[in-house]
């Protein structure tokens, strides 16, 4: 008799904490799908895309209430977990979508400054072109206005008629 209560004592002293521990999971599991569910529930964004998993969710957590009232703990644990993870679902859903949303956004601005540089490319490139025909208009100038006889230009050494290196007094 004294060993059935001592093991009696050493048991629930072991496995009520445990079960305690379960019972507090269990409710810390459907409050926070409760709190999953409604930040789904009030954004807008993400409405279309998570009522289906929300929905399933929410029918999930009703069989759970439904469960318990019934007195079926382990399966009510179950469903709650069920719902936990369709809560998950689309909490996933909703941040695959704002990825999404902001990969196509960045594309975008991408394409945008791809085609900027593309025209600046363009602009520069004509404004190259532009100069090399400056260069060459102004070479043909000063190449007319230096011989008028349509000669090479003449300098001043060719014009003294002597090295450029030698000097008018003959060296002296």
């Amino acid at each position: 008799m004294r060993f059935r209560g001592r093991a009696l004592l050493v048991l629930s002293l072991t496995f009520g904490p445990l079960l305690v521990g379960v019972a507090l999971a269990a409710q810390d599991d459907r409050t926070s799908t409760e709190a999953t569910l409604a930040m789904l529930e009030k954004d807008p964004a993400a409405k279309d895309i998570t009522a289906d998993a929300v929905k399933k969710s929410r029918d999930a957590l009703e069989r759970a209430t439904r469960m318990r009232a019934s007195g079926d703990d382990t399966h009510a644990r179950l469903a709650e977990g069920i719902a936990h993870d369709w809560a998950e679902v689309g909490k996933e859903l909703a941040r695959a979508a704002d990825l999404e949303k902001r990969a196509t956004q960045a594309h975008l601005s991408a394409q945008d400054a791809s085609a900027q540089t593309d025209r600046e490319r363009a602009m520069l490139e004509q404004r190259v072109a532009e100069n090399g025909l400056l260069v060459i208009e102004i070479g043909a100038f000063s190449d007319a206005s230096a011989s008028p006889k349509g000669g090479p230009p003449r300098s001043s050494a060719v014009d003294a008629g002597r090295p450029p290196a030698q000097k008018r007094d003959g060296g002296k």
